[in-house]
């Protein structure tokens, strides 16, 4: 980090990439061994790579690099990120220690510029390489077993090397997130840091922002929050991560509100005793809210006013004299099962939150003021405990979900269902996981104001859920693709891994930094934070495939129209006319964009169709998920494609190529990149099939339509005559797209 800037906004660092064998070592990498899903993986990374000899040696060259990786965020530039300029929004650079390897990636950035064309990196020295364009600039640099990038807007220069001779003092590793970050013990090995670091961004705030938002910056404290800083290390089979929120000595309000109201250890026995994941939480909701008033603009204290008089009226409970201080400030859930698994229909799920009542007149009050206003309906039952428990039927619900609750010994309880309500209250023997709870609370640290501890089965069971939900939406996916061979372990083969390891353990405290977040887990908390983005993508697949769908076949049907209109020209201006009859002549792709020459000797200038229209392989060109392909005709009234590498074949007849021309558009991938399949003609109009029928189907280049496929017999109806369809030859209707 001695060669990123002091007033760099993000960096991310692991110290050495041969140290991630570490890891191996770890509960989570040995049941990865057991259950042989790393195997998997390697099959499926190899399977991915074997079509795309570049990319394969990107992952064994990356794969072959051991040495230490820092990546920095150093400048952010406002107008870019607004999108006002268009250019890159971050000026970003990386090193990596390639060590050995130098050579290696020497003959890989070549192979990239290679690859890249007319766009791709330029060698400006004997290891050195830019790429310029109108939105983004990359430097690239081999020295002394070192690769540098830098990335940044256009105007910007390589800076990476001359960052490399900085002072301490002007580095990063003076910034107050990193010189200040607490570290693990020396018997412990990181394998991974990440920085936020927010002075700079302060600073630009106190320049760019109006006085009323640089008052609140003032009055909250919040410039004196430095950032954040995250550290991970392996401690024998679990991962110890230690996130620091840098607020020296509570001058920030977000410090002042959790330093309020430390943990009372007693509140640990109030959780369900047979739960396999625990937390109790002390925050007081009424000192928050009031501090937070105190310090927000005039404006905003008037605007928050009128809402809880308006909240106060409807619903006849006052925000703060009512709500807030009837309850906290201590906070318990207890859960047990998952609540992913349940939602898919693969498990079941209890919850509970027990919330500390300060006055419970109060507390009754807002509840039954609550109920009456939202109209559900209520059961009153009586269980083993000597209480009245409400509960809330509600239809088209899972039935693991019948929402009960009970104000007693001193706190509201809210459970997912009368009997995980009757256990939480009552006096349950408690299992490992809350006696963990109540023998780390027996003597918490100073400053905790938070502890959960949760059990490996129950912390690995919600990555299994959501990577089972990944994993079925890959059935799209064709039965031989490497992605869909993938096969994910069952839940109880992955649990018989899990039983005697030990629980997940997170503390929350305020110290003299600020406050930070301890945990020890069998999963590093970069996986654990990144999982519910996961399930979010997981969910979101099907919906960003249909919609990536839709676009492209959008897209296919522009272009089409846009070769209509190109053809039409390229036909006035008599671009080719073999013959010499005056009488202009349809083109190919390579003739229409000027890569291909004409029959005359000479190319298209300037041509009709833009440059991605000269990439012409096989004699088609991909675009956007969809392939196409130019017919014109030879003597016999054959359709001819375009040749190999753009232009016209031999034996284009000239007479027919005046008349006729033919295009179609299919999808690249089937079922992915697009559905279905388009045909325009000399007639400028376009036609469409579902591209589903039993000689259908048409995918890549392996799965072409025949030039001829769409036809040209009309349908016929002996009530409504000749309709507008084309009956294909491949036995599907072609219908007019509209």
């Amino acid at each position: 980090m001695g060669w990123i800037p002091k007033d760099a906004v993000a960096v991310v660092r692991v110290p050495r990439v041969a140290d991630l064998r570490e890891l191996e070592e770890t509960a989570l990498f040995t049941m990865l061994q057991k259950l042989e899903l790393l195997g998997q993986l390697d099959k499926l990374s190899s399977g991915l790579l074997a079509d795309n000899p570049i990319a394969k040696q990107v992952w064994d060259t990356a794969r072959a690099i051991d040495g230490e990786v820092v990546i920095g965020v150093v400048h952010v530039f406002p107008a870019a990120l607004m999108g006002m300029s268009g250019e890159f929004p971050v000026s970003a650079v990386a090193y990596v220690e390639v060590g050995e390897q130098e050579a290696e990636v020497a003959k890989l950035v070549a192979a990239l510029a290679k690859e890249g064309g007319d766009e791709a990196l330029k060698k400006t020295g004997p290891q050195s390489w830019v790429m310029v364009d109108r939105k983004l600039r990359v430097d690239l640099n081999l020295d002394d077993g070192w690769l540098s990038v830098h990335v940044g807007p256009p105007g910007a220069s390589d800076v990476a090397g001359r960052w490399r001779n900085l002072p301490v003092e002007r580095s990063f590793q003076s910034a107050e997130v990193v010189s200040r970050a607490p570290w693990p013990s020396k018997s412990e090995k990181v394998w991974f840091e990440g920085f936020f670091n927010l002075d700079p961004v302060w600073n630009m705030v106190k320049t760019v922002a109006p006085a009323e938002a640089q008052s609140v910056l003032a009055s909250t404290g919040f410039e004196s929050f430095h950032g954040v800083s995250f550290v991970s290390a392996v401690e024998g089979e679990r991962f110890h991560d230690l996130l620091t929120l840098h607020a020296p000595e509570h001058q920030d309000l977000m410090s002042r509100m959790l330093a309020q109201a430390p943990i009372d250890p007693k509140w640990a026995a109030r959780a369900a005793g047979d739960a396999d994941s625990a937390a109790v939480v002390s925050f007081d909701m009424a000192a928050a809210f009031s501090a937070v008033v105190d310090v927000v603009p005039e404006s905003a204290q008037q605007e928050l006013d009128r809402w809880t008089k308006r909240f106060a009226s409807q619903v006849g409970l006052d925000l703060r004299g009512d709500i807030l201080s009837a309850f906290g400030p201590h906070w318990v859930v207890s859960s047990r099962g998952d609540l992913v698994a349940a939602a898919l229909g693969d498990g079941e799920f209890e919850a509970a939150l027990t919330v500390q009542v300060a006055d419970e007149a109060k507390a009754r009050k807002v509840i039954n003021r609550l109920m009456k206003t939202t109209g559900l309906p209520v059961a009153r039952t009586d269980g083993p405990v000597p209480y009245s428990i409400v509960t809330m039927p509600m239809s088209d619900s899972p039935k693991w979900l019948r929402p009960s609750y009970v104000i007693a010994d001193g706190a509201l309880v809210i459970a997912t269902s009368p009997a995980m309500l009757q256990r939480t209250v009552s006096s349950a023997e408690a299992g490992p996981v809350v006696s963990r709870m109540k023998e780390a609370l027996a003597s918490p640290a100073g400053g905790t104001w938070a502890y959960t501890v949760r059990s490996a089965s129950s912390e690995v069971r919600s990555l299994h859920s959501i990577a089972t939900t990944l994993v079925q939406q890959l059935g799209f996916l064709p039965d031989d693709s490497p992605a869909a061979k993938f096969k994910m372990p069952t839940w109880p083969e992955i649990d018989a891994h899990l039983q005697d390891l030990p629980p997940t353990e997170v503390v929350c405290r305020t110290v003299a930094e600020g406050a930070r977040i301890e945990s020890r887990s069998v999963l590093p908390n970069v996986i654990v934070g990144v999982a519910p983005f996961a399930l979010g993508s997981a969910i979101a697949l099907p919906n960003l495939l249909t919609s990536r769908t839709a676009a492209n076949e959008s897209n296919a049907i522009s272009t089409l129209r846009n070769i209509v209109s190109a053809q039409a020209q390229f036909s006035a201006i008599g671009g080719a006319d073999r013959d010499g009859d005056g009488q202009g002549e349809y083109g190919y792709f390579g003739e229409l964009s000027g890569a291909a020459k004409l029959p005359s000797g000479h190319v298209l200038d300037p041509p009709i169709l833009s440059s991605r229209f000269r990439a012409v392989r096989g004699g088609v060109i991909v675009h956007s998920g969809y392939v196409f392909r130019i017919h014109l005709r030879n003597g016999d009234d054959t359709p001819l494609p375009e040749a190999p590498e753009g232009g016209p074949p031999p034996k284009v007849e000239a007479n027919a190529a005046e008349i006729f021309w033919t295009a179609y558009a299919w999808p690249q991938d089937c079922g992915t990149t697009g559905q279905r399949a388009f045909m325009v003609d000399q007639s400028g109009e376009i036609f469409q099939t579902t591209n589903d029928g039993p000689r259908q189907g048409y995918s890549g280049l392996d799965r072409a339509p025949a030039p001829n496929v769409a036809g040209l017999a009309p349908v016929r109806n002996r009530r409504r005559g000749t309709l507008p369809d084309r009956a294909g030859k491949d036995g599907a209707r072609w219908t007019p797209v509209q």
